[in-house]
This record gives C-alpha cells, structure tokens and sequence, in this order.
C-alpha cells in the first residue's frame, strides 16, 4: 500500500462517522451527506500529490463544511432547512460574503413564502411594503390611504404571526434584521 492509500483509508477509516454527521446536520439529508463525505476523499485522492495537509482533521472538516454548503445550494429549502440556514448565518462568521449573501437570500425568499401562506393579504401587503420595498410606516400610510398607526398595527400581526409560524429556534427580529439589510 502506497503513501496515498494509506493516508486515505487511516482518515477516512478514522473520521468517516464524524463527518459524515456533519455533513448531515448542515444539510439534513442522509444521501447527500454521504456523497458530500465521499467527495472531499475523492478530491483528495485526485489531488493527493499537490496538497499539502498539514492538519488533516481540520482540513477535512472545513472541506466538508464547505461542501456541504455547496450541496444546499441546489437542494429546494423547506421550512426544516431553514433552522439550519438560519444557524449558519448566525453562528458562523467564517462564510465568505458570497456565502453569507446566499444565505441571506434563502433566508429572505422562505421567510417572504411563508408571509405568502399564512397572512391576509392587507397585513402581508403592509409586511412587504416595509420589508420587502424598505418603506417606511409614513410611506405605507400614504400608499395604502391608512394611518400610521394602522400600519403598525398590521406589522406587529404580521410578527406575531410569522413568530407562531416560523420554526421555533429562528428569532422573527433577528430575520427582519437580515431582510432589512438585504
């Protein structure tokens, strides 16, 4: 057995559960997890003799991670997935800003789908107004012919609602925070 086969199987023998449930808490599908496990040791493999791997628990970790956050990107999120997107965004200050800019959008795009599904459609056009068009409560009154009041009447209902709606570990401010950003 040469250097390479035996650096591989040592690892992969060594950290293939570890990873593996990694890979698997960031995207929450066992088969995708699996592949995204055996891709990091099949680049590895390819690229053995122009790598240079000075601390290779670390390396494979972050060669997961990294992965892993390529394979969310072409699976369709569910409200599940968003706890975890939501976990990356929050926890995690070493993801690029392309990175923390997808996220972003994800996190967007769920949180404006499920104002779509569960607020009626005065409160989810005031809702959208502030957070999707960035207006301010004076400038949805005037638009809407309501009163200031009534515009923030209709956003704390649409927070209310969306914090009763939304999985249980997203803080409804916290998304708001990142929508008004966005």
């Amino acid at each position: 057995m040469d250097q390479k086969d035996k650096w591989i199987n040592d690892h992969f023998e060594l950290y293939w559960d570890e990873l593996y449930t990694y890979s698997c808490n960031i995207v929450r599908d066992h088969l995708v997890a699996e592949d995204v496990v055996q891709d990091v040791f099949v680049q590895i493999w390819n690229n053995f003799h122009q790598l240079t791997i000075l601390d290779p628990k670390a390396y494979l970790w972050r060669s997961v991670r990294n992965r892993s956050i390529l394979a969310l990107k072409s699976i369709d999120f569910d409200t599940v997935q968003i706890e975890t997107v939501y976990h990356v965004l929050t926890q995690n200050e070493s993801l690029s800003e392309e990175e923390q800019g997808y996220y972003k959008e994800e996190l967007v795009h769920l949180v404006f789908a499920k104002a779509r599904e569960v607020l009626p459609q005065r409160c989810l056009e005031v809702f959208e107004l502030r957070y999707g068009s960035h207006l301010t409560y004076r400038q949805i009154a005037e638009k809407l012919s309501i009163s200031e009041s009534t515009v923030d009447k209709q956003i704390h209902k649409a927070i209310k609602s969306l914090k009763t709606s939304l999985p249980y570990a997203i803080d409804v401010m916290t998304v708001l925070l990142i929508i008004s950003q966005a």
